[in-house]
Protein backbone atom coordinates (compact mmCIF):
# COMPACT_ATOMS: atom_id res chain seq x y z
CA UNK A 1 0.00 0.00 0.00
CA UNK A 2 1.54 3.23 -0.61
CA UNK A 3 0.69 6.81 0.27
CA UNK A 4 0.11 9.48 -2.00
CA UNK A 5 -0.58 13.15 -1.58
CA UNK A 6 -3.66 14.51 -4.39
CA UNK A 7 -5.02 17.57 -4.33
CA UNK A 8 -3.38 18.16 -0.79
CA UNK A 9 -5.44 15.68 0.82
CA UNK A 10 -2.87 12.09 2.04
CA UNK A 11 -4.69 9.33 0.58
CA UNK A 12 -4.02 5.48 0.42
CA UNK A 13 -3.47 4.36 -3.41
CA UNK A 14 -4.59 1.15 -3.69
CA UNK A 15 -3.71 -1.65 -5.95
CA UNK A 16 -6.42 -4.15 -7.30
CA UNK A 17 -6.10 -6.20 -5.12
CA UNK A 18 -5.78 -4.32 -1.97
CA UNK A 19 -8.89 -2.63 -3.07
CA UNK A 20 -10.92 -6.51 -2.48
CA UNK A 21 -9.43 -7.10 0.72
CA UNK A 22 -10.00 -3.86 2.35
CA UNK A 23 -13.59 -4.65 4.23
CA UNK A 24 -13.64 -1.49 6.42
CA UNK A 25 -12.70 1.79 4.42
CA UNK A 26 -11.69 3.29 8.31
CA UNK A 27 -9.16 0.72 8.87
CA UNK A 28 -6.23 1.79 7.60
CA UNK A 29 -6.74 5.50 8.13
CA UNK A 30 -4.27 7.96 6.75
CA UNK A 31 -2.61 10.39 9.24
CA UNK A 32 -1.00 13.55 7.99
CA UNK A 33 2.83 14.21 7.75
CA UNK A 34 4.20 14.93 10.82
CA UNK A 35 4.05 18.86 11.98
CA UNK A 36 7.15 20.75 10.85
CA UNK A 37 10.01 20.62 13.68
CA UNK A 38 10.58 24.24 15.25
CA UNK A 39 14.06 24.78 13.35
CA UNK A 40 12.02 24.29 10.27
CA UNK A 41 9.55 26.48 11.04
CA UNK A 42 11.31 28.98 12.35
CA UNK A 43 13.83 28.97 9.12
CA UNK A 44 10.77 29.05 6.93
CA UNK A 45 9.24 32.23 8.60
CA UNK A 46 12.78 33.73 8.61
CA UNK A 47 13.00 32.71 4.82
CA UNK A 48 9.61 34.05 4.52
CA UNK A 49 10.43 37.60 6.50
CA UNK A 50 13.57 37.84 4.14
CA UNK A 51 11.04 37.46 0.85
CA UNK A 52 8.55 39.63 2.07
CA UNK A 53 11.90 41.98 2.60
CA UNK A 54 13.29 42.23 -0.46
CA UNK A 55 9.34 42.08 -2.35
CA UNK A 56 9.19 45.74 -0.05
CA UNK A 57 12.52 47.05 -1.18
CA UNK A 58 11.88 46.41 -4.77
CA UNK A 59 8.30 48.34 -3.81
CA UNK A 60 9.71 51.53 -2.56
CA UNK A 61 12.57 51.26 -5.58
CA UNK A 62 9.43 51.09 -7.92
CA UNK A 63 7.63 54.23 -5.79
CA UNK A 64 10.91 56.56 -6.61
CA UNK A 65 10.80 56.04 -10.35
CA UNK A 66 7.06 56.71 -10.37
CA UNK A 67 8.29 59.84 -8.54
CA UNK A 68 10.26 60.48 -10.99
CA UNK A 69 8.41 60.08 -14.01
CA UNK A 70 5.60 62.11 -12.05
CA UNK A 71 7.63 65.00 -11.67
CA UNK A 72 9.18 64.54 -15.00
CA UNK A 73 5.58 64.59 -16.35
CA UNK A 74 5.12 67.91 -14.30
CA UNK A 75 8.28 69.76 -15.37
CA UNK A 76 7.09 68.85 -19.29
CA UNK A 77 3.85 70.49 -18.31
CA UNK A 78 5.08 73.16 -17.10
CA UNK A 79 7.49 73.60 -20.13
CA UNK A 80 4.52 73.05 -22.50
CA UNK A 81 2.72 75.44 -20.63
CA UNK A 82 5.55 78.15 -21.08
CA UNK A 83 6.10 77.39 -24.78
CA UNK A 84 2.28 77.86 -25.71
CA UNK A 85 2.18 80.99 -24.35
CA UNK A 86 4.58 81.85 -26.20
CA UNK A 87 3.58 80.80 -29.56
CA UNK A 88 0.14 82.45 -28.18
CA UNK A 89 2.09 85.46 -27.87
CA UNK A 90 3.72 85.65 -31.29
CA UNK A 91 0.54 85.03 -32.98
CA UNK A 92 -1.14 87.60 -31.23
CA UNK A 93 1.76 89.98 -32.62
CA UNK A 94 1.44 88.89 -36.01
CA UNK A 95 -2.15 89.46 -35.75
CA UNK A 96 -1.93 92.53 -34.15
CA UNK A 97 0.89 93.62 -37.34
CA UNK A 98 -1.48 92.33 -39.51
CA UNK A 99 -4.17 94.69 -38.67
CA UNK A 100 -2.09 97.82 -38.93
Amino acid sequence: MKIINVNGVWQHDLDDEEEEDQADPHHHSVQPPPPLTNANMITQMWEGVQDLRHRMQGMEQMQVRVQRIEDNLANLSLDMNRQFAHLNQNVNSILHHLDD
